[in-house]
């Protein structure tokens, strides 16, 4: 009735349960040698999961070199794309140079040609214009080509000597 084998039970006094401090070490022993026990805890989904998990791994790898590749070709083609762009700002601003340098010759022709009466006022006043514009889009050429290779700047990560 005490829980504990016959043998146990009938050693077990008043005295023990009162709490007498001689008993108190035999009655520790006898309770000692049924507690112990084993115990495993094998985790099944780790043992079983372990080649999912393996596969899964290798998977995301994978993945994640074919993001690399994706990203550098991507960025392979935004270089090109913006190297492009610097050429072609080039050449224009190269271009609207020498129109502004063509206009710059004519507007002198034509300022000596007003002085001597040759052209009027309104044929005077068209070439200016036309000189005037041709400073402009100079101008808006060269801010191309200067935002042209910033972005290249920004996008190689390095200074380049233009």
């Amino acid at each position: 009735m005490c829980g504990l084998p016959s043998l146990v039970c009938s050693t077990i006094t008043n005295q023990q349960i009162a709490g007498d401090p001689q008993s108190q070490t035999l009655f520790s022993t006898e309770q000692g040698r049924f507690n112990v026990g084993a115990s495993f805890k094998i985790p099944l989904t780790s043992v079983f999961s372990r080649k999912r998990n393996i596969k899964n791994a290798k998977a995301e790898a994978e993945k994640a070199r074919y993001n690399r590749i994706t990203a550098e070709v991507d960025l392979e083609g935004m270089i090109i794309s913006q190297y492009n762009a610097v050429i072609k700002s080039h050449r224009m601003y190269y271009i609207s140079s020498s129109i502004l340098d063509s206009y710059k010759v004519q507007s002198i022709r034509a300022e000596k040609d007003f002085e001597n009466g040759v052209i009027n006022v309104a044929e005077y006043t068209r070439l200016q214009q036309m000189l005037n514009d041709a400073a402009l889009k100079l101008e808006s050429q060269r801010a191309e080509f200067i935002v042209a290779v910033g972005n290249l700047e920004n996008t190689v990560g390095f200074k380049l000597n233009i």
